[in-house]
């Protein structure tokens, strides 16, 4: 496994972008949990949640209707992962008929310590062997294609088809990653389908930004100026 080296020096465990698929923290990915059943719930929302993570200078927020699955998140000294799903309602206590429904999605924030690259080192990373096998489910680069990447909202994303997320499993092979430095450290957020409620290309990018805007405004980040978004890059296959 390659040794990627950011700002803050070599990464051990491969490379950063390995978290994104949380291999140096330890906890299972997305086609080993029965989160996917979680996350489709009812598409109530009861409140929202948050997470103090990297010694408080992150703050994990989901976007309304969210909650954090603290079974299946972890926070440790070489980072953090936080998987979020739709919040189960206090139909006790709220009337469901009084909720604000909620498209279920299955979101994770994974935190690293440090500055990432710059977009064109995560395009250049990511249109290689080893950024497609870091996406992998399986770190099988051939079973992840990469539809389009670019810039948005002050971070780098993609919108992926991994062949390894399973209908069997609940999910579809669609998703979304995005990555961007926040307190001096490298956040990455994906948000994954179910096959039960997919997403389309639209709705998948616009809860990927309402998360991470969550993330930010959570972590008291200044708002920044708005920059326009770059169009989207259609990846061009590898030979």
């Amino acid at each position: 496994m390659s040794i990627w080296t950011s700002k803050a020096g070599p990464l051990a465990c491969g490379a950063v972008f390995v978290l994104l698929l949380t291999g140096c923290l330890g906890v299972k990915t997305p086609g080993s949990l029965s989160a996917a059943a979680r996350a489709d719930a009812s598409g109530q929302v009861a409140t929202r949640d948050r997470l103090r993570v990297a010694k408080g200078d992150v703050v994990i927020a989901g976007p309304k209707g969210y909650c954090i699955d603290r079974a299946s998140s972890q926070s440790k000294s070489s980072g953090a992962f936080v998987l979020l799903t739709v919040c189960q309602p206090n139909v006790t206590a709220t009337p469901r008929s009084a909720l604000p429904s909620v498209t279920p999605a299955l979101l994770t924030a994974t935190v690293l310590s440090g500055d990432g690259p710059t977009s064109v080192g995560y395009n250049r990373y990511f249109s290689s062997e080893a950024g497609r096998s870091a996406l992998s489910k399986t770190g099988v680069a051939a079973n992840v294609k990469v539809i389009e990447k670019g810039s948005r909202s002050d971070m780098f994303v993609m919108r992926i088809q991994d062949s390894d997320l399973s209908a069997q499993d609940g999910f579809l092979p669609d998703a979304w990653r995005g990555m961007f430095n926040l307190n001096g450290h490298i956040v990455a957020l994906s948000v994954y389908s179910l096959s039960k409620r997919p997403l389309n290309r639209d709705a998948g990018y616009s809860l990927l930004e309402t998360f991470a805007e969550a993330i930010r405004s959570e972590s008291s980040v200044a708002p920044t100026t708005v920059t326009r978004n770059r169009p989207l890059q259609t990846a061009v296959a590898a030979p």
